[in-house]
């Protein structure tokens, strides 16, 4: 996969490589970080992340457990 990905405009935690993410973890089902299923009510939105594929530019929104949530609070 020829993937780069960028941050989005604002300030965010790093992510793991999408690359080396579940597509479960890409959806934001999983947090990014242990894999863990999460729900609406306990994740944390780690805010959206340019994604860019050859001539193709989009967005993904990775989320978090709560403990990794916890971790990676500023």
């Amino acid at each position: 996969m020829n993937a780069h990905v960028q941050p989005a405009s604002r300030p965010h935690v790093s992510v793991p490589s999408l690359d080396l993410l579940s597509q479960r973890q890409q959806r934001g089902v999983d947090c990014v970080f242990c894999g863990i299923t999460v729900t609406p009510a306990d994740a944390a939105d780690l805010g959206p992340r340019r994604l860019r594929i050859a001539d193709h530019s989009t967005h993904w929104f990775p989320r978090a457990c709560r403990r990794h949530a916890a971790g990676t609070a500023s």
